[in-house]
């Protein structure tokens, strides 16, 4: 589903699905992939009631301006209503990696 139609997420929230995945990455315009639209996701991820147990949210490709915003805003306001990330367009291991370290707590 689109992040950034807040009718689609909440049908999706209703349907009975073994997993949802809601899309920041193809499925959202350029001009949407905005803060206001992570908050939808975060608001729909912690304020519905999910019928699928695995809420996933697409980022966008690790290349783009979008998504260091994109995982930090979504997996900080979502927490544990938020199953995984989908990282798109891998090809190697250095998008999993930048994924990782930004996810991982610093060493003390």
């Amino acid at each position: 589903m689109p992040g950034s139609n807040p009718k689609m997420v909440a049908k999706a929230a209703t349907l009975p699905a073994d997993m949802v995945f809601i899309d920041l990455e193809d499925a959202v315009a350029p001009l949407e992939k905005t803060d206001a639209t992570r908050q939808n996701i975060v608001d729909a991820l912690t304020g519905l009631e999910w019928t699928a147990p695995t809420r996933v949210v697409r980022i966008n490709d690790v290349a783009t301006t979008w998504c260091f915003r994109d995982i930090l805003y979504v997996v900080s306001g979502a927490q544990d209503s938020l199953a995984c990330i989908m990282v798109p367009k891998v090809l190697g291991p250095d998008p999993v990696a930048f994924v990782h370290h930004l996810l991982t707590p610093p060493r003390p």
